[in-house]
């Protein structure tokens, strides 16, 4: 039964990032061509590895049995971004918080890694996933235009959407990278 006491959430989105279910369906099929024996899950869904990716890659490194593979899921910046372009995002966010895909690539090869696949996130992704984020609290929004917790929903709705079309659309990028430990 609906709660109309407060929107659903995230019902629209089946996985926390940009990600389509025809690039899982891939991006799965790479990962068991090995037939693994087994699978280590860390930071999947809505955790993410602790600390920078050079440290986290490292301590990766470490767990991956030969013939393993590893699926890294990382933002990337597309272009560096401006001032004003960082001021429209969410608060605090600093141009030296992310790198951008050729860094990432060589943090995976110094970590001790090869980067089988190297693929990003497409338009459409990134599309479907901010609509889809926010789809359920819209609609909730639709059809309870009057509850007293309205403003404050619509509110932080409009700031999410405010800085994805106004600050980090086209810029902030996500790539899948497929793993091959070596050494």
């Amino acid at each position: 039964m609906e709660n109309a006491d407060r929107p659903g959430r995230l019902s629209q989105v089946p996985f926390h990032g940009p990600l389509s279910q025809a690039r899982a369906a891939q991006l799965t099929e790479r990962l068991v061509r090995n037939h693994p024996g087994t699978v280590l899950d860390i930071g999947c869904g809505w955790g993410e590895l602790p600390g920078q990716t050079a440290a986290a890659l490292t301590a990766l490194r470490r767990l991956v049995t030969p013939g393993g593979r590893v699926l890294l899921g990382e933002g990337f910046w597309q272009r560096p971004p401006t001032v004003a372009e960082l001021a429209a995002m969410w608060p605090g966010i600093t141009a030296g918080e992310l790198l951008d895909l050729a860094q990432i690539a060589d943090l995976v090869v110094a970590a001790g890694f090869r980067p089988a696949w190297i693929e990003t996130a497409t338009e459409a992704e990134w599309e479907e996933f901010e609509s889809g984020y926010q789809a359920d609290e819209e609609e909730w929004l639709a059809a309870h235009p009057d509850h007293p917790e309205a403003a404050e929903i619509r509110q932080r709705v409009d700031e999410h959407r405010s800085h994805w079309l106004r600050g980090y659309r086209g810029l902030l990028g996500f790539a899948y990278l497929t793993l091959i430990p070596v050494g």
